[in-house]
């Protein structure tokens, strides 16, 4: 049947996710400002990351940062973020906001003219024999912050329960 959606809510924060992430990137963005001659540069420009301009940042601290495998580009993973901030707490805020972006991705659930979100729940898909929807399509992949999106129409209630160590033989 599918799982019901607060659809006018979903189509507000859809909406209003590229503003959203563009107000978040500029307001952090500028607790890193640093002036390189005459010019002055922030990590995020209209929204999109700067290596260059974080480079620049990160070295104004006198902060040496990790560089990836072939040593010749600054590594600039969450896991390498996580690392630096907490030897570096300056660096704590990008982290952050990283993370936030990252789990601020594009929305693109399925949803039919009914409000209900239907997907393939591609059943014993991992090796595990547990389902493996895909993340795009369904609410359940999506930042759990979003969960309360799932809204029972008038007169039917949903309990939403996520099992935990329910593979085959466990």
């Amino acid at each position: 049947a599918g799982v019901p959606i607060d659809t006018d809510t979903y189509a507000r924060i859809r909406d209003a996710m590229p503003a959203i992430r563009t107000r978040l990137s500029a307001d952090v963005s500028r607790h890193y400002r640093v002036q390189i001659g005459a010019r002055t540069v922030e990590p995020y420009v209209e929204g999109h990351f700067v290596v260059a301009n974080w480079r620049a940042c990160v070295e104004s601290q006198g902060i040496t940062w990790p560089m990836d495998e072939t040593g010749m580009a600054m590594s600039l993973d969450s896991t390498t973020f996580d690392l630096m901030a907490t030897r570096h707490p300056a660096v704590r805020l990008m982290a952050d906001l990283r993370k936030l972006l990252g789990a601020m991705r594009p929305m693109a659930l399925t949803i039919g003219a009914d409000g209900y979100n239907r997907f393939l729940i591609s059943p014993f898909r991992s090796a595990t024999f547990r389902n493996q929807p895909s993340n795009a399509d369904a609410i359940f992949g999506c930042p759990k912050w979003m969960r309360p999106l799932i809204q029972p129409k008038a007169d039917r209630f949903v309990a939403y329960l996520d099992f935990v160590a329910q593979e085959t033989a466990i």
